[in-house]
């Protein structure tokens, strides 16, 4: 647009600045005076005396530097007392100092020197020598002169006189003869080959126009730094640290401004730094930013907000960072204009041991709406503690709401998580209508105590994570207290109603699979919840009088030690039909099956006949148990499952006799499509036992019936997977008519000579099954008299025989 000038973005240079002094001279930063930013150094020198400020910005050869200047500014003046600018240079190992032989005229206002091509108006010189303003001498490694040199040089004739020299370091330096100053200045932005260099950081910024970027070179900045109302680039030209002032509130903060901090360390050791990075917005939506390949650690303030890192109502981006040794928070992202992507980081904790207070990696609150994603957070130390040792709050990711703001919301994706002793907690159960939120998916979560909770009012949709158990000194020093997921913290008297959906997850090898209390409405489908002590359990509490709301369909409920699902403290039945429990013939316990147990207060049935996804649902479609007593007695099921058992026992024992609605296997050919279970739930007390299948005449559908025999679900064979239908070894059919059956198939059962065994009667499906009938050959009228001359032929040799 005509009429318009863009502002031209630039790139400011901060280096380390060295600030000597000696016999009685001074050196320091200053913010009384400034040609460009907010500070300059001071140098102060009185009789025989010396300050300087050097940088070490440039790393090149004397022979390509084109131009030095400074900025000055006399404070006081004093004749013969001014600055004046240095090198020192080393060549073939011989190390050299070359100066300015004369120093810079008196002026109170801010004034350039040009130390190459200077002019009578800026230096003490004559007229006729006023190029010729250069001298060098030779020096030890420290820089203290000793032999030799030159002087009333020009700078193109010490390039000449010093070629391929190293250039060191370039300061300048005010100094005082016996008798001499007291003399002093204020020295400001050094400039080497047209390159201004800045000694503070914060100088810089405040030197800066919006859209500039600045470069920090390696070094240590004590400084604190605040950039409000600049969009700058505040980046590491290599390996900088900053490590603030002691008890200051922050060590970096960003108001009023899109920042962006690329590859900075922040180190607040020892110094009782509350916040080490800050982005603040006031409400007026200014603030945002962008924090990328960044230390930060060591932020150690014992406050009960502290953080590395804190968005206050800022959208900012915090990626690949490494975020350890705090206090407190790793991460604190807080109110409702908090957004952004929180990504690639590591954070670590350090909850054992060395801080005995609550910590969080990443904490989202009051409002604040991210996505945590492509984390690696743990803590950094792990022993053989006990468990009241791992202070018991501190967990990886925390979302949660405010008793004034609600609404906090994260999707928490693709994270690994491990060794803290809460994995991922949504929700905060001392606040009555906390409604916070968390996504958590495809995250990898390992070796906490608690690996995913949900309180208070909160909810959840946790999906296809991986949750273990896997470190065997964690294991030790949690049992029996290790949990995958929980619902409801039962932690307060006030009531809460949290809600998830826990959908094709892993969760494996805990005390605890899955634990619900309080008054969850929880949906579990599609999970692999396997080797743990309990797979899924649920608490009551009299007092307070928890109704939960809990449904779990097809899981894979395997190989969990004392129930795969325990609801025996509740009164309201538990639908948890549709699962896979281990075994085609369904869940023991309370089931009638032989696979994961279950409480009372379970439903079952159906249950599916292999493992999610795959299996299809099967059930009793009739059922009865009856405790036989000791001694020999007789369990008529024939109305349920058309079977009869005669059984010899030397205590009670229950037994369940169940009709399947179909295969609980696979193949069967030839079956007459019955299939019943019978389960004993005590093996040792019984001595034999006789089962009859009967059939119908219907049932056989052209099967021979006296081939039929009784058939087993043999699991568990050497070198074989599954099961298979195997003939009992104890087995036959009777085929008389009785009771309007046709027949019974029997099997006799005992624990020593026959397979199956009375030990694998703890859920044990079986079928009948036969052969078709032999056919008999069919013949026309010729082959009939063709047979029929044969057989004649026959008879009469084995008659001639018979008479001879």
């Amino acid at each position: 647009m005509a009429g318009t000038v863009e502002a031209v973005q630039s790139t400011l240079h901060v280096v380390p600045f060295e600030l000597p002094a000696l016999g009685g001279g001074t050196a320091m930063w200053s913010d009384a005076e400034h040609n460009t930013g907010s500070y300059s150094v001071e140098l102060y020198a009185p009789a025989s005396s010396y300050a300087a400020v050097g940088t070490r910005a440039y790393t090149g050869t004397i022979d390509d530097i084109t131009s030095l200047s400074f900025w000055y500014k006399h404070n006081p003046y004093a004749d013969w007392v001014g600055p004046r600018m240095f090198l020192l240079l080393e060549k073939d190992g011989n190390y050299y100092r070359a100066g300015t032989n004369c120093v810079v005229k008196s002026d109170t206002g801010w004034k350039q020197a040009d130390a190459i091509n200077g002019a009578d108006s800026d230096f003490y010189v004559a007229e006729e020598n006023k190029d010729q303003i250069w001298g060098y001498t030779e020096t030890d490694e420290t820089g203290i002169p000793e032999t030799g040199g030159a002087d009333g040089l020009t700078f193109a004739e010490l390039q000449t006189a010093l070629t391929g020299a190293t250039v060191q370091a370039v300061g300048v330096l005010m100094s005082a003869g016996e008798g001499e100053g007291p003399g002093g200045a204020y020295v400001d932005d050094i400039a080497i080959n047209g390159t201004t260099y800045y000694g503070m950081i914060q100088d810089a910024i405040d030197a800066a126009l919006p859209g500039d970027t600045i470069n920090v070179a390696t070094g240590t900045y004590d400084e604190q730094l605040l950039i409000d109302g600049k969009d700058l680039t505040i980046q590491a030209a290599s390996t900088p640290v900053i490590t603030g002032v002691a008890d200051a509130e922050y060590i970096i903060k960003v108001t009023n401004a899109d920042v962006t901090l690329d590859g900075l360390t922040i180190n607040g050791t020892g110094n009782n730094i509350k916040y080490g990075i800050w982005y603040y917005d006031d409400g007026s939506g200014t603030t945002s930013g962008t924090i990328t390949n960044c230390t930060v650690k060591n932020i150690e303030q014992a406050d009960g907000s502290q953080a590395n890192i804190k968005i206050d109502n800022s959208p900012v981006d915090i990626t690949n960072n490494t975020i350890k040794e705090f206090f407190k928070n790793g991460v604190f992202v807080k109110s409702a204009g908090s957004t952004g992507t929180i990504s690639g980081n590591e954070i670590i904790l350090r909850t054992i041991n060395d801080v005995s207070e609550v910590q969080y990696g990443v904490q989202v609150g009051w409002g604040a709406d991210v996505t945590i994603q492509n984390n690696t957070i743990y803590d950094s130390t792990i022993a053989s503690l006990g468990i009241y040792d791992w202070y018991w709050t501190s967990c990886g990711i925390l979302v949660l709401d405010s008793s004034a703001t609600t609404g906090s919301s994260a999707n928490i994706i693709n994270n690994h998580i491990h060794h803290c002793m809460e994995g991922v907690h949504i929700g905060y159960q001392a606040v009555e209508g906390d409604t916070s939120y968390g996504l958590i998916q495809d995250n990898n979560i390992h070796d906490c105590f608690w690996c995913v909770g949900v309180v208070g009012d909160a909810s959840a949709d946790i999906e296809n994570n991986t949750i273990k158990m896997l470190d065997q000194n964690v294991i030790d020093f949690v049992s029996p207290g290790g949990e995958g997921i929980f619902v409801g913290g039962a932690w307060t008297t006030i009531h809460e109603y949290p809600t998830a959906t826990i959908t094709d997850n892993t969760i494996d090898n805990f005390d605890m699979g899955i634990d619900i209390y309080e008054f969850a409405d929880v949906t579990i489908t599609g999970n692999d919840i396997t080797n743990n002590d309990y797979g899924i359990y649920t608490n009551a509490d009299a007092c307070e009088g928890w109704a939960q709301t809990v449904v779990a369909h097809c899981n894979n409920i395997v190989g969990n030690s004392v129930y795969g699902v325990d609801n025996s403290e509740n009164s309201a039945t538990f639908d948890a039909t549709n699962n896979w429990w281990g075994d085609e013939n369904g869940p023991s316990g309370e089931g009638v099956g032989s696979g994961d147990a279950v409480s009372e207060n379970v439903d079952y049935d159906p249950w599916l006949d292999a493992p999610y996804p795959g299996g299809e649902p099967i059930n009793f479609t009739d059922a009865t148990t009856e405790t036989a007593p000791a001694g020999t007695s007789e369990i008529d099921a024939t109305t349920e499952a058309d079977t009869n058992v005669s059984i010899n026992t030397t205590a009670p024992v229950n037994v369940t006799i169940g009709n399947f609605s179909k295969n609980p296997g696979t193949g069967f050919g030839g079956d007459i499509g019955k299939y019943i279970d019978v389960h004993l739930n005590d093996t040792a007390n019984v001595t034999n036992m006789t089962i009859k299948l009967f059939y119908t005449n219907a049932e056989l559908n052209g099967l021979d019936e006296s081939s039929l025999k009784l058939y087993w679900w043999a699991r568990g064979e050497v070198g074989r997977t599954g099961g298979r239908w195997v003939s009992c070894s104890n087995t036959g059919v009777n085929t008389t008519d009785q009771n309007g059956y046709s027949g019974y198939i029997w099997a006799y059962i005992d624990n020593t000579t026959t397979t199956p065994r009375i030990s694998d009667m703890t859920g044990q499906p079986f079928g009948g099954r036969g052969s078709p009938p032999v056919p008999v050959p069919e013949y026309n009228i010729f082959g009939l008299l063709a047979l029929i001359g044969i057989l004649s032929v026959v008879l009469a040799v084995a008659t001639s025989r018979r008479r001879g």
